[in-house]
Formats: structure tokens, C-alpha cells, sequence
């Protein structure tokens, strides 16, 4: 399979990728402009097809809105039948206001009707949904803080969500504050194994960019960011072609492969793709652009080039049990392809920005 990054070229901001079905789905947003919301299809992760634009009027109201505000960060899930798709609308925003809305809706098809839009909250931006193992629905997202000379980005948000409702039941919990990276927003929930895994875009969306990973072993309390860092990011490399990355999405396919969709630019918007799969990290291979695959083996464990690292609740010499990171960043010119046995890398810290030079 011959896979050329990135997938989705132009203007598709703030990717929420899902696999239903035995195809993979994409949804973007369009910020100002309508249609709010565009989803993409593939089956092989090359051919994309642009398949449904959900929202309208009365689900999306662009009157008024500033540069650069509208829709943010949509969620597109599928639980039991049902699509949901969660999703922001800034009106208003500055050094210290920010006036955003956040809807739910839902549809047993892509192509609709979907339902009137349920308004969860308006507390901050980029709104998540994640359908817990015993069968609950719960909201994730950033929360905004208007205090003078305060943090305004207050952390990451946990509220339980009743479709029958609809709508939000129960307290907020803040469950995550972020790293020093701070401008911590764009959660994404994932239950693998046992632990519940938050990934988060930080550093803001610009050329500090990052996708941060913390995990607990409960929903609502606990999380330990990943003492490497960051999963993705181009923050400390200027020189390589891609930069902005961040705002990442998990999906893992049939065969147990790790896929990260995520956003960056290239003298204009774009974003990217990362392939992670189980295996020994050691021989790791990559794919155009930054799509790189882990051949398989054991299960991954994480390393440092300073040396294995252990979490404090793992005994020593017990295996690593989260996700894998994926090798060095390689050089392949953007937009070019190559096949899985091209390009061998050895591992690194951190997949940065997915494109550039093998450190030797």
C-alpha cells in the first residue's frame, strides 16, 4: 500500500478521524465559512472522498462571526448506530473573552437528517465525545478562564452526557491541567487496554504546536503526562518543512495498527498523517511524508535515547504498556509517496514533525 501525505491537501483544519465499518472517516472544519463541517471516506487511506457536509442552518449560524472564528475542532464519533457529532462555534474572541458555543447532534446516517442541535455548554472550545466501555457518553473539552492576569486555558474538562436527555447531567470535573507547554485544548478520550488515554493539542496552533498523551487507569482523576513530551511536534525544529503540527487524532485498524491524523502547514494549511503499529520499535519503517509503521513483534515499549523509562506504578523490568512512538522523522519530500520497505529509521524520542532528516 502506497500512502501519500499529506491526505487531505488545503484548507482542512482540526482533523477528528474514526474507523466504522471497514472504512475510515475524516472530519474537518471550515471556521468562518460554510459549511462548518466536511467529512472525508476512504477505504485505503489514499483515496478520499468528500461523503457528507452536515451541518445547516438551523444547526450552524455564520452571521456575524470574525476571522478566523466559526466552527472549531469537530468530533465525529459512532457508537451503537448512531453518529455524533460535536461542535464549536466562536463568536467572539481576544486576549480574555472568548464567547463559543458548543452543540451536540446525531444521525443513524451521514447523509441525515440529523437532529436539532442540543447547545452543552458554552465554558470554552474544541468539545469532545467519548462513549465510555459501560455504555455512558461523556463530554471532553478546554475550558476558558476570562480572569485579568490568569491562565485563560484552565485545563481539560470531564461531564457525563445523557443522549435521552439530551444533554449534560451531573458535575464538571477538571481531569487534566496541561504540561509547562501550556495553551493545553483539543482533547481526544481513547480506553486501550485497560487505561484511558488523553491526547491534547498544546503550545498554541502555531510554530509551538504539539500532541501531548497523559493516561490514568480512571476517566476522572489520575492522568500523568508522558514524561518524554510531546507525541508530534515540530516546535524544535524550524528548519523541517512542516511545521504547526499538532491537534492529533487516534484510530487503530483491524490489524492493531496505530494511525495519528493531525493538522500542519506547509506555506499554506495542511495536515498530516502518522502511522504507529505494535512491534519492535527497533526496525521501525517509514511511509511518505511522515507515515511511518512499526513491523510486527512484541508488544511496543517506549524508549528514550538516554535510556529505558518506567512509570512509577510499573515494576522494573515489566513491560511498557501504552502507546507506541514512532521512529526518527525521515526525509521524503512532501506530497511524494514510498512503499513500506522504503526509508528504514532507527527510533527516537519523538516522531516530531513526521518529515526531515534521520539524525545519523
Amino acid at each position: 500500500m502506497q500512502i501519500r501525505n499529506p491526505i487531505l491537501p488545503g484548507f482542512h483544519p482540526d482533523p477528528c478521524a474514526l474507523r466504522v465499518d471497514g472504512a475510515w472517516y475524516v472530519a474537518t472544519s471550515t471556521f468562518e465559512w460554510y459549511p462548518g463541517v466536511e467529512i472525508h471516506r476512504s477505504t485505503d487511506l489514499v483515496n478520499w472522498t468528500l461523503v457528507a457536509r452536515p451541518l445547516a442552518e438551523p444547526l450552524v449560524d455564520m452571521a456575524g462571526v470574525p476571522n478566523s472564528g466559526g466552527v472549531w475542532a469537530p468530533c465525529l464519533t459512532y457508537d451503537r448506530g448512531i453518529w455524533y457529532l460535536v461542535y464549536s462555534i466562536t463568536r467572539t474572541f481576544d486576549e480574555t473573552t472568548q464567547d463559543t458555543e458548543n452543540y451536540v447532534t446525531w444521525a443513524r446516517d451521514l447523509q441525515g437528517p440529523w437532529a436539532p442541535r442540543v447547545r452543552i455548554h458554552s465554558g470554552g472550545f474544541d468539545a469532545s465525545m467519548f462513549h465510555a466501555p459501560d455504555g455512558t457518553h461523556w463530554i471532553v473539552g478546554m475550558r476558558w478562564n476570562s480572569r485579568v492576569e490568569q491562565d485563560h486555558f484552565a485545563g481539560i474538562w470531564l461531564q457525563q452526557y445523557d443522549p435521552d436527555k439530551p444533554g449534560l447531567v451531573g458535575d464538571a470535573k477538571r481531569i487534566f491541567r496541561g504540561t509547562s507547554l501550556g495553551l493545553t485544548e483539543g482533547p481526544h478520550l481513547y480506553f486501550i487496554d485497560g487505561w484511558y488515554y488523553l491526547m491534547v493539542a498544546e503550545g498554541g496552533t502555531s510554530t509551538g504546536h504539539a500532541v501531548t498523551v497523559a493516561r490514568s487507569r480512571y476517566p476522572d482523576h489520575g492522568y500523568e503526562a508522558d514524561p518524554l513530551g510531546p507525541m508530534l511536534t515540530a516546535r524544535d525544529r524550524p528548519d523541517w518543512p512542516i511545521q504547526y503540527a499538532g491537534h492529533g487524532s487516534l484510530v487503530q485498524d483491524e490489524d492493531g495498527q496505530w494511525y495519528l491524523f493531525h493538522l500542519g502547514g506547509a506555506q499554506g494549511p495542511l495536515w498530516r498523517m502518522e502511522r504507529h503499529g505494535p512491534g519492535d520499535l527497533r526496525a521501525e519503517r517509514g511511509l511518505a511524508g511522515g507515515l511511518a509503521q512499526a513491523e510486527a513483534g512484541r508488544p511496543p515499549a517506549r524508549r528514550n535515547l538516554r535510556g529505558p523509562r518506567r512509570h512509577a506504578d510499573q515494576a522494573a523490568g515489566a513491560p511498557v504498556h501504552h502507546l507506541p512512538r514512532p521512529a526518527a522523522p525521515l526525509r521524503l519530500p512532501a506530497g511524494a509517496a514510498a512503499g513500506l520497505h522504503d526509508c528504514p529509521a532507527r527510533l527516537a524520542a519523538a516522531v516530531r514533525a513526521g518529515v526531515h532528516a534521520v539524525p545519523p
